[in-house]
């Protein structure tokens, strides 16, 4: 198992930004296989292709184990064994979600993410945000915006042309599709710029 560099102190500075630490996803896990009862395995995070950290995964009956190596305060290197209760919730059309039990004292969430501070807990106990906490309602609308321009094959560009349905696309889907586009792009538009709000409608 790799050291942890993105660790800081449990509870650290408020409202910093979930994307500033590792994460293990209960969702994630369940897709790949990796909560099995009695499995062992390695969980890796990476980036540009390359494995920057790692922890070891021990699944038990009702828990998961968690292993991994952490500097503490001194620089010192210090072995963690991090148990985390599992809580199985059955869902409406069969099957069952599972969920992390936050195993921070006296918190014990429901998540579907924890996030490692020093220790892994969810982002209350962690006072951390999300980025679009932090966005202004156009910036939301203009990420909005983009992502629709994206999923019909369009640039970011929200000054080009609404892009032409996509073969094989419903058109029904397409035209709900242009009407979430129209709408976030309306809202994108800052109120500094009323010439571009006034611009910004899609034709039918």
């Amino acid at each position: 198992m790799r050291g942890m560099s993105k660790d800081g102190g449990y509870g650290g500075d408020a409202k910093r930004l979930t994307g500033e630490y590792y994460s293990l996803d209960v969702r994630q896990l369940q897709r790949e296989g990796m909560l099995r009862q009695g499995q062992t395995s390695d969980y890796h995070w990476y980036m540009k292709g390359k494995s920057v950290a790692s922890v070891g995964l021990s699944v038990e009956m009702d828990r998961i184990i968690v292993f991994y190596v952490r500097h503490d305060a001194n620089k010192a290197l210090v072995v963690e064994r991090y148990p985390i209760l599992l809580k199985g919730v059955d869902c409406n059309y069969g099957g069952q979600r599972v969920w992390f039990a936050c195993p921070a004292g006296g918190c014990g969430r429901e998540v579907a993410i924890l996030y490692l501070n020093g220790v892994f807990a969810c982002r209350y106990c962690h006072r951390l945000s999300y980025l679009s906490q932090r966005q202004k309602a156009w910036e939301r609308a203009t990420e909005r915006a983009r992502a629709v321009r994206l999923s019909v094959g369009g640039s970011v560009s929200l000054f080009d042309p609404f892009p032409a349905r996509p073969k094989g696309m419903h058109f029904k889907t397409y035209q709900e599709l242009r009407s979430k586009y129209a709408d976030a792009k309306m809202r994108a538009m800052p109120d500094e710029f009323p010439g571009l709000r006034a611009t910004s409608r899609v034709r039918s």
